[in-house]
């Protein structure tokens, strides 16, 4: 053999990744396991909100809704934080429009059932917060 190519190959060898070799696995989403604790979420924040410069309009006035989160019982401390205002949003992480805001009487003050899940297990988003009733993938609405 050539000892240029022989040489060529020896390196490719010596430089190519460990994993392609099966040296190394990695596990990426799958299954996930939350725990869920149930509380009341409290509008903090419902208005309308500005677009960002270069944002492309969504064809709809978007709103700023935030929340905070009282559970029922204890809550081991950790991903979640008491004090804070987490921020809500559609299922495509878009801010709502003024209907669904309408809809869901998403107004400062307002409270409603809201679950936590915090995960247990995987890499999946590590914070839910689930409101029974609110359909976060509710399109069909003018937003």
């Amino acid at each position: 053999m050539n000892p240029v190519r022989l040489a060529l190959a020896a390196l490719l060898l010596f430089l190519a990744p460990a994993h392609l070799f099966g040296a190394e696995k990695h596990l990426f989403g799958g299954p996930c396991e939350y725990q869920s604790y149930p509380g009341k979420a409290t509008i903090a924040v419902s208005k309308p909100r500005p677009l960002a410069p270069g944002e492309q309009n969504p064809g709809y006035q978007p709103y700023t809704v935030t929340f905070t989160f009282a559970p029922g019982g204890p809550v081991p401390r950790g991903l979640y934080e008491p004090d804070r205002q987490y921020r809500l949003t559609l299922t495509d992480g878009s801010d709502p429009g003024p209907e669904f805001v309408a809809k869901y009487s998403l107004k400062p003050g307002h409270s409603r059932d809201c679950l936590l899940q915090v995960i247990k297990k995987g890499t999946c988003t590590p914070v839910i917060f689930f409101f029974p009733g609110l359909d976060s993938s509710d399109y069909s609405l003018p937003r």
